[in-house]
């Protein structure tokens, strides 16, 4: 974990695979396109149980953004090898999401990333509120 400035804080960088930061009270999954490993999954779930251990202890509240807008069609589908893991986390962490998260952001640009983002969404109900934005938008953090 790195400190780039007061506010920012890289949790966890692979490069062009994943990029995991930190900002303020926004909490950014960034997918760079390439295909995810089993091992760089696993870190990335460490990574997240860490930062959900200290919101707990904190007692802080954040948004969590999902940026998909990198998503390839040649990582597409070792990408969705992960969904069920990625069910089986996010029903694991409900109640924490309920408590501690304010809604998630699904920044998506192209049909594959939509598509991906919405066979998640078929197989997992959050409990907070979501949305999707494209990447040129300009992001809304109200969710009333």
């Amino acid at each position: 974990m790195t400190d780039n400035n007061n506010n920012n804080i890289n949790l966890l960088y692979e490069k062009d695979i994943i990029d995991i930061n930190l900002i303020d009270n926004k909490l950014y999954v960034k997918l760079l396109g390439n295909c995810i490993t089993d091992d760089i999954f696993l870190k990335h779930i460490e990574v997240l149980e860490l930062f959900y251990n200290i919101c707990k202890k904190k007692q802080k509240k954040f948004y969590f953004i999902v940026d998909l807008s990198l998503l390839k069609l040649t990582s597409y589908y070792s990408t969705m090898s992960y969904i069920p893991k990625c069910i089986y986390f996010l029903k694991k962490h409900n109640e924490f999401y309920k408590k501690y998260k304010h809604g998630t952001i699904f920044i998506t640009e192209t049909s594959i990333a939509q598509h991906f983002s919405k066979y998640l969404l078929s197989l997992y109900t959050p409990v907070r509120p979501y949305k999707f934005v494209l990447s040129n938008q300009v992001i809304d953090y109200n969710f009333d």
